[in-house]
């Protein structure tokens, strides 16, 4: 019995062979960010960040201003938060956002990095600076799509962001509207939490 991770790696798997064998690039990387994911959510770091990498430099030399590029750059630094190195984190997650700010400024890319940027800041006890982000993610999220992924993890955020400063009223406000949006999705909403 596989689960929807093993179905995703065969998937990205396959993609990549095939897209080795044509010399698509591009197709490549998307690929590799694809495994790189799905290694991610089983907790694989080290293969993973080898993933993200691996399409990053592909993408440096075909396409350095992409929103694959703009996905790879973020994911390395979701990976290297998760592992607590926030330089590193930070770096990548801001060359993932200036890639996709360049690319579509309203972009879920956009949102997806914002996020990504809060985080650093809030595992860095910067809650103000985390908010900041979080909240430039929602309005971002939000013209994209009221019930995106992106809107739910930017609600999940700033109600996490707000109980981390003793501000339990706001907090579960946007947690219940974080839970409407989870209604509205169909309880699909898979990693949307508001990590670390």
């Amino acid at each position: 019995h596989m689960d929807d991770l093993d179905l995703a790696q065969v998937h990205f798997t396959k993609s990549l062979d095939r897209a080795q064998t044509i010399g698509r690039s591009q197709t490549t990387a998307a690929a590799l960010v694809g495994l790189g994911t799905v290694k991610k959510k089983r907790g694989d770091l080290d293969l993973a960040t080898a993933d993200f990498d691996k399409a990053k430099a592909i993408l440096a030399d075909v396409a350095p201003r992409s929103e694959a590029a703009a996905n790879a750059a973020t994911s390395i630094g979701e990976v290297w938060l998760e592992r607590g190195d926030l330089e590193r984190a930070q770096l990548a997650c801001q060359d993932g956002l200036e890639i996709a700010q360049a690319l579509a400024p309203g972009s879920a890319q956009t949102a997806r990095a914002l996020i990504a940027l809060g985080r650093v800041q809030q595992v860095r006890g910067d809650l103000a600076v985390a908010l900041s982000f979080f909240e430039r993610a929602l309005d971002i999220a939000q013209a994209v799509s009221p019930t995106s992924a992106e809107t739910l993890k930017a609600l999940k955020s700033i109600a996490a962001a707000y109980e981390g400063q003793g501000e339990q009223l706001l907090a579960e406000t946007y947690a219940k509207r974080a839970a409407g949006v989870e209604g509205d999705q169909g309880g699909a909403t898979g990693s949307a939490g508001p990590g670390p």
